[in-house]
């Protein structure tokens, strides 16, 4: 019997059918030929490339690990309101987190220690409407908004909070409550890994009447999207305001590069002033929509699709090491 290995590369994720495989046989002087199939024929999973390693957490594993280390290091070091110990009081330490019941007992200065709360709802919400299937050069703004809403989720799951999943375009095309634990990781990936750009214009509101109804207690709200024309910014910029009255809301803006290269391009005809006022007149619209959103109270991350990770789980970090939430 003969056997043989193959590697190749997958250029999109999602579910892939492979086989049966075809083999061709000749005859003795090559005057005949048959062919056959064998085995039968598979369905895989195919998994976001950054996403197939821990050390692929982001574009470097030292990275990844300074991430992941920091995520832990704001459970002891942030200001939290969870009680972890009692120790002696430092110079430095805050005179309010003496505890006077455990100083008189000992009778030296004790202070409580306190961390940043865990087991706390983490929401990713990606949009895979329209805008979202503009090209980048390595791919659509949506495979990079699945890559790092994935490497967020596993950075959250390891702080020792919950994640949840959903997206939507103009209807909610999943909702996943937030778990905690390894198999929220297998649920979250089973949720994102073969969203695929629906090219239809997006309209949060079903995603808010789902969030109002089934996700009622406090969380962080991690949405990742981009807004362009003022209607549609318009009813996103509403119901992210709305959500903000009861949740934490992060907003990950994911630019369109041929926006930006258009408004740098030297006019030298009438199309090209028209395309130009087109381009210009988006971002414009774009700054204002996110001005708003700030304004709202809603933290705003504007970032290129490629180099969106890093940035959106140092925001996550922070938000989190400040407790915010």
């Amino acid at each position: 019997m003969t056997s043989f290995e193959a590697e190749c590369t997958i250029p999109q994720r999602g579910v892939q059918q492979f086989g049966p495989a075809w083999i061709r046989v000749e005859g003795p002087w090559r005057l005949m030929e048959a062919s056959r199939s064998i085995g039968a024929a598979e369905t895989i999973k195919i998994l976001p490339e950054t996403f197939a390693s821990r050390e692929r957490l982001v574009q470097s594993a030292g990275a990844s690990q300074r991430l992941v280390d920091a995520v832990q290091q704001s459970r002891r070091s942030g200001p939290g309101t969870e009680f972890e110990s009692l120790r002696p009081f430092r110079e430095g330490d805050d005179p309010r987190r003496i505890d006077w019941r455990s100083t008189a007992r000992r009778r030296e200065l004790i202070v409580r220690r306190h961390q940043v709360e865990r087991n706390r709802d983490v929401m990713m919400i990606i949009d895979d409407g329209r805008m979202m299937g503009a090209e980048t050069g390595q791919g659509v703004k949506l495979d990079f908004a699945v890559d790092a809403a994935l490497n967020l989720a596993r950075v959250a799951l390891d702080g020792g909070d919950r994640c949840g999943a959903a997206a939507y375009d103009s209807e909610v095309r999943g909702f996943l409550p937030p778990l905690a634990g390894p198999a929220a990781l297998r649920a979250i990936v089973d949720c994102f890994y073969d969203l695929r750009v629906q090219w239809n214009e997006s309209n949060f509101l079903p995603m808010l009447a789902q969030l109002q109804r089934r996700q009622a207690k406090r969380s962080f709200l991690v949405v990742l999207s981009d807004v362009t024309d003022p209607d549609t910014a318009g009813r996103l910029c509403a119901s992210l305001n709305q959500l903000q009255r009861r949740h934490m809301v992060l907003f990950a803006a994911l630019k369109t590069p041929l926006l930006e290269q258009i408004e740098k391009e030297t006019v030298v005809d009438a199309f090209g002033v028209a395309r130009k006022a087109t381009a210009m007149r988006l971002q414009r619209d774009r700054s204002r929509a996110l001005h708003a959103l700030r304004r709202g109270g809603v933290h705003v991350l504007d970032v290129e699709p490629e180099g969106l990770t890093v940035p959106l789980v140092n925001r996550f970090v922070e938000l989190r090491r400040r407790n915010m939430l």
